[in-house]
């Protein structure tokens, strides 16, 4: 498995956002800044794009603890233990 994060090209809008507010309203419309690509035989590919907000929200854990998207692609990588004690 393989899982890389970049940077965004412009006119890439965030899909949690489009999800959200629906591409009608200008909130659902929000440039992605960072796009995480999953290359493995059941993920297909799919790309994911988050805006600065979108990707600061699920860095976020309930209990406050900050872990950024690079962190967690490494720890999924790596098969290490996921902060909630959930095994990837």
């Amino acid at each position: 498995m393989t899982l890389t994060v970049t940077k965004t090209k412009a006119g890439i809008w965030c899909d949690y956002c489009k999800a959200h507010w629906g591409t009608e309203f200008e909130k659902g419309r929000r440039q992605a800044v960072y796009t995480v690509v999953s290359v493995h035989p059941k993920s297909k590919n799919i790309k994911r794009h988050y805006c600065f907000d979108c990707a600061v929200e699920v860095s976020l854990w309930p209990d406050g603890t900050h872990w950024p998207l690079t962190q967690q692609v490494d720890s999924l990588l790596s098969q290490e233990e996921l902060p909630s004690g959930i095994q990837s």
